[in-house]
């Protein structure tokens, strides 16, 4: 096992796996992999909209289906205000990015590049 390797070593899996639920959908494409995504009829999911919770985000699509991570380790491209490390609420914007909000999911932020736009977080 190379140093690298070592499932202890900080990084953005870590030890916590994702837990990935498959649901159906009609309208998303691979451009919406990583992208937010909400709850539009029973078990089917699509983009969501600007001030949406977000349900989880877009893993992988195939036709009919999407792989949606709804726990574990995310990261996510943010607009607006860049998140603070520890607990806040975010919302989607209308992009599928995910925005710091007075409301919404609340997730534990463990890292945030603010050259990239992007954050990590468990959820």
């Amino acid at each position: 096992m190379a140093l690298n390797d070592d499932p202890f070593e900080p990084g953005i899996v870590g030890v916590i796996p994702p837990t990935l639920v498959t649901l159906k959908q009609s309208t998303l494409t691979q451009a919406d992999v990583g992208k937010a995504l909400k709850v539009t009829a029973n078990k089917t999911v699509g983009l969501a909209a600007n001030n949406d919770v977000p349900f989880g985000q877009l893993s992988s699509v195939e036709s009919g289906i999407a792989a949606v991570k709804v726990a574990g380790v995310l990261e996510f491209e943010y607009s607006g205000t860049a998140p603070t490390l520890g607990l806040i609420t975010v919302q989607s914007d209308a992009a599928g990015k995910l925005k710091v909000a007075a409301s919404g999911l609340s997730v534990r932020v463990i890292s945030v590049d603010t050259s990239a736009s992007k954050f990590t977080f468990i959820l």
